[in-house]
């Protein structure tokens, strides 16, 4: 039996579906696992009257009789064409029409990643879920003439830490634990979600290998301004390939060791890019993904899925890398 897709959409909590339904000609759920904001687009036949930005829709998706929650957006674009009566909505997990975009300049001195992140996701009106972040001690950042989102996310980057907005929250989280555990507040499962897919599942696998250096170790030295010496960390091992790396300002070795696991993350990444198409399911960005019957025994990230969703159809697109 052929399943029915679905959809439910909530419009600052009253069902909208039906009006919808009657005049969709197509849906699209944008799932990021990082740096950018989740994002919905549907297309309309027909002239609607605009709501208010920053007014929240609630999606959901899925097969008649098991739909699940894609998340909380706020209202962001809104167009009309007169000439083919149709209208396109937009809306994205961060909330645009609030401050968060406004640029700031300020010094973070001596505190840590946790707390910047609470500190911002108050003055933006977020919950947040900032799991092992406050860890990672900061002695001096500068947010310089840049927005608060642009700035927790090139921030967490640096020490090794996903950002990311769902569900009306920051959320600040190691990046082997996926975003969507974050949500949860899940730490026990080491590696977060994982889904395992067979390759008849899937559609247009495409798989790609970069030649890249495969690094053993990352060794950061750093001075110790108390006791006058020259200190050095190592990330990984030195059994092969050692990357060395230089930083001033570092306050201890825990500092050091965080950006030293950062940076042997960043140089090992990447050696695998690949993507997929499916029928329509609940796969997150931010997990993991194992892929049985290809030659490639590694464990992948996924990067974005872009869910599909017409009368016709339900297809999702994923982008991965390992």
């Amino acid at each position: 039996m052929v399943k029915k897709p679905a959809f439910k959409l909530l419009a600052q909590g009253k069902d909208i579906t039906n009006k919808i339904n009657a005049n969709l000609i197509s849906l699209s759920f944008d799932d990021k696992a990082k740096d950018e904001s989740d994002e919905i687009s549907l297309s309309l036949n027909g002239l609607f009257k605009r709501a208010n930005f920053g007014d929240k829709l609630e999606l959901y998706l899925g097969f008649e009789g098991s739909l699940y929650k894609c998340g909380t957006f706020s209202l962001n674009s809104f167009s009309k064409n007169y000439s083919s009566k149709t209208t396109d909505i937009k809306a994205t997990a961060i909330n645009f029409a609030s401050n968060i975009k406004n640029k700031k300049s300020r010094t973070w001195a001596d505190t840590n990643l946790g707390d910047i992140a609470l500190k911002i996701a108050k003055e933006n009106n977020l919950l947040a879920k900032t799991n092992t972040a406050s860890k990672a001690y900061i002695k001096h950042e500068l947010q310089n003439n840049i927005s608060d989102i642009e700035f927790i996310y090139t921030l967490c980057a640096k020490y090794g830490f996903l950002a990311c907005i769902k569900e009306q929250t920051l959320i600040i989280i190691e990046q082997k634990q996926a975003a969507q555990d974050g949500i949860k507040g899940g730490t026990s499962q080491v590696g977060g979600i994982k889904y395992s897919l067979d390759i008849s599942e899937l559609s247009d696998l495409n798989i790609s290998v970069k030649n890249r250096n495969d690094y053993s170790g990352v060794k950061l030295s750093y001075q110790d301004i108390e006791q006058g010496l020259i200190k050095s960390v190592l990330s990984g091992n030195d059994k092969g390939c050692v990357y060395e790396l230089k930083i001033a300002g570092v306050k201890n070795e825990s500092e050091a060791l965080n950006l030293a696991n950062a940076k042997l993350n960043a140089l090992n990444k990447g050696s695998y890019e690949g993507s997929f198409s499916m029928i329509g399911k609940n796969i997150k960005a931010g997990a993991s993904l194992e892929i049985s019957g290809i030659d490639e025994k590694a464990i992948f990230s996924i990067k974005d899925v872009r869910h599909d969703f017409s009368l016709s159809g339900y297809t999702i697109s994923v982008n991965f890398e390992g």
